[in-house]
């Protein structure tokens, strides 16, 4: 089976993926990356930051909340 991937699609994942916290993209606190399989060939398709429940969490949360309270979320 020959998959083609569209040109825009192997640009984005070519270039390790990182984590969107705080309205930014930024590194894992571990600065670990893991490799995600193309599901139709089982070939690495991007390299993506590793979040980890404490350490993501822990910066995720605290830049979360305002943006939550903005839109009267609580």
């Amino acid at each position: 089976m020959t998959v083609t991937i569209d040109r825009t699609v192997e640009e984005f994942t070519a270039a390790p993926r990182k984590l969107f916290i705080g309205g930014q993209w930024t590194d894992a606190a571990s600065g670990k990356t893991f490799q995600t399989p193309n599901p139709a060939t089982g070939e690495t398709l991007a390299n993506v930051a590793e979040g980890r429940p404490k350490t993501s969490t822990g910066r995720s949360v605290p830049r979360a909340r305002p943006s939550r309270a903005a839109r009267g979320a609580g």
